[in-house]
């Protein structure tokens, strides 16, 4: 193994991944599963509400 893909291999994993890791585990509950929750909530409800209506006698 060289002396560069070894330091190249430990900036990675000593730098880039805790910091991938915290911005990831600090940001992904609200923004992603907020946006998504929100894009459910616009387009699939309307769906599910006409559907749930048509299926009632």
């Amino acid at each position: 193994m060289d002396s560069s893909t070894l330091l190249d291999n430990l900036m990675f994993w000593g730098i880039f991944l805790p910091v991938f890791w915290l911005v990831w585990k600090s940001h992904t509950p609200r923004l992603w599963l907020g946006a998504y929750w929100t894009l459910f909530q616009r387009n699939l409800m309307p769906i599910l509400r006409m559907t749930l209506s048509r299926q009632r006698p």
